[in-house]
C-alpha cells in the first residue's frame, strides 16, 4: 500500500528495515523503500 506521508505509518523512533533507492547529493536527499524488504 502506498503511504504518501510516512507519518501516517511511522514514528519518531520506530526501527525499520529499508533499501536505498537514490542519492541525490545536489539536493540533499535520499529515497527509500521499504518494499520486498523483509520485516521483523
Amino acid at each position: 500500500k502506498f503511504i504518501k506521508n510516512p507519518r501516517d505509518a511511522l514514528k519518531v523512533g520506530d526501527v525499520v528495515q529499508v533499501k536505498v533507492l537514490s542519492v541525490d547529493t545536489a539536493k540533499k536527499r535520499i529515497a527509500l523503500t521499504m518494499k520486498g524488504v523483509p520485516q521483523s
